[in-house]
């Protein structure tokens, strides 16, 4: 008999996944190669080798960020082939990215430009709406802004716990109206990044009262779109703490951020968003790296 299958997840290149809700993810299955197309083949044996080691260690999997260029179409074979074997395997899968901050960005799906400044389906987009994913593995897409103007794994930086950025100049919550131009068009799921530093200026500290009710704002604006949340920590694993005259970044398991204090964080997301159902899932931790 097959051990019960445990709620540790991986999402390929982003995050590790904590599942709140929305029924049980199908066991992975190997995906059929197409024959035709060298990229396709590529991306599917790349994402085999992810179901292959999910059904080896009997584990539940998410796929946080999948892109190509929007403004190429000879992707969109690729992709398509890609998503199939992503639903086959029963993977939920967002796509990066989106966002009125992402504007044209070359992986964009739906482009935010002028001179109207409103979304725009790309050919990018029209695959992921093609592919929409089920009620228990459902696709969607990346909602950047919150994680703005924020370093990766520099080792140092300008950014700290105590020099997080300005509102609305150094990063941005989408609002209303992002969430219902996704929602009209058939997707099911937002991921929504943002800093551990913003979000909690001290390690073990009380999560900052402003940045959690910014927060908490866009993920009710995206619930009454009808849209389900994951909430991604987007830290590459590791966490600025100021040391006078800028950012020091300290990995996770170091002497100067225990795990014990990643922790506590999550302990204090989870209890802030304990009630509602719309949070669909944690990640835990994107792109946890050195």
């Amino acid at each position: 008999m097959r051990a019960p299958r445990r709620y540790a997840v991986l999402a390929v290149l982003t995050s590790i996944l904590v599942f709140l809700a929305g029924g049980t993810v199908p066991a992975a299955q190997a995906a059929t190669t197409p024959t035709g197309d060298a990229l396709a083949r590529r991306a599917i044996s790349t994402l085999n080798e992810w179901t292959n080691w999910l059904d080896a260690n009997n584990v539940r999997g998410y796929v946080g960020e999948v892109g190509w260029p929007h403004d190429d179409p000879r992707w969109s074979d690729v992709a398509h082939a890609w998503y199939g074997a992503a639903e086959a395997a029963g993977l939920p899968v967002t796509t990066w990215v989106t966002g009125e901050w992402a504007g044209w960005h070359p992986l964009a799906n739906y482009v935010f430009s002028g001179p109207d400044w409103t979304f725009k389906a790309t050919s990018a987009s029209d695959v992921m709406e093609a592919h929409p994913g089920t009620p228990t593995a459902p696709h969607g897409v990346n909602v950047t802004g919150p994680e703005m103007g924020t370093p990766a794994i520099d080792a140092t930086s300008g950014f700290s716990n105590e020099s997080v950025g300005a509102l609305e100049q150094n990063y941005h919550y989408d609002g209303a109206s992002t969430f219902t131009y996704l929602a009209s068009h058939g997707v099911q799921v937002v991921r929504i990044p943002f800093r551990w530093e913003r979000l909690q200026r001290s390690l073990y500290a009380p999560l900052d009262v402003a940045e959690l009710a910014r927060l908490k704002a866009m993920v009710r604006t995206a619930s009454d779109a009808g849209l389900r949340v994951v909430l991604d920590m987007h830290n590459y694993g590791g966490y600025y703490l100021a040391n006078g005259t800028g950012g020091v970044r300290r990995a996770i398991g170091s002497a100067e951020l225990p795990v014990t204090a990643f922790k506590d964080v999550w302990a204090r997301i989870a209890w802030a968003f304990s009630g509602d159902a719309s949070v669909w899932a944690f990640g835990l931790m994107n792109e946890p790296v050195n």
